[in-house]
């Protein structure tokens, strides 16, 4: 079987040869856990995992449970609902992957339902920032299209290594850090928001002390006295 693929300069490549690439790519798919994980799958791409990755990815799918928080902790069985929301997620995010996908299914089912949940994963925790933090979720989409595509770009870097391929790779990574830095911009920004609330709070708990103590200490007297009448009401 062959299969007309997006490869540049190489046409219509074999089964085995999509296959390498398809798992590749989506099997060190980023699960985007943090921006800093995130970062660090995209930069080492085609690399082998660790040990310890490997162990950590082991106990996160033997878990196989629904995760506390959209898009968080391990990876959510796969149904297909959950398969049709991650290939609606890839065709309107990068559908470069949709036919490897679609060959994956059909070559590796294992490889593929992997993928689909990490796919339907990110795509939870992105609808989440999209409703937590609005500002934060198109920097956030942003980063996993970067991401995305730059596992795609190593993967046709191992099957045809050309200056045009370590170009657009190289494109891809500098604007993977342009979006890190608005991150970290954003990040300091809502940090620098939350320091100023938290001075004026302080500020105001120094110049009302005394006034702040009044208040609680009849506010605990009312309490008790109130507790001590219903105890008497009742024995009564």
């Amino acid at each position: 079987m062959r299969l007309s693929a997006p490869f540049p300069g190489r046409g219509l490549i074999g089964g085995a040869a999509i296959v390498a690439a398809t798992t590749v790519a989506l099997s060190l798919y980023p699960a985007a856990q943090s921006d800093i994980e995130a970062e660090e799958v995209a930069t080492v791409g085609a690399a082998e995992p660790t040990v310890d990755s490997k162990k950590k990815n082991e106990t996160t799918e033997a878990t196989n449970g629904k995760p506390g928080k959209p898009g968080r902790g391990p990876l959510p069985a796969f149904t297909p609902e959950r398969e049709a929301a991650a290939l609606t997620f890839v065709s309107a995010h990068h559908p470069e992957l949709a036919p490897l996908l679609a060959h994956l299914k059909k070559s590796r089912p294992q490889e593929y339902q992997k993928a689909i949940r990490k796919l339907f994963n990110d795509s939870e925790r992105l609808a989440h920032s999209r409703e937590a933090q609005p500002r934060r979720y198109e920097l956030e989409l942003q980063e996993w299209k970067l991401a995305s595509r730059i596992e795609l770009l190593v993967a046709r870097l191992t099957m045809d290594r050309t200056p045009a391929l370590e170009a657009e790779l190289r494109k891809v990574l500098t604007e993977q850090l342009e979006v890190r830095r608005a991150m970290l911009v954003q990040e300091r920004e809502r940090n620098a928001q939350r320091l100023e609330a938290l001075d004026k709070e302080i500020a105001d708990l120094d110049a009302n002390r005394e006034q702040r103590l009044d208040e609680k200490f009849e506010k605990a007297v009312n309490a008790f006295q109130k507790d001590t009448a219903g105890s008497k009401k009742k024995n009564n």
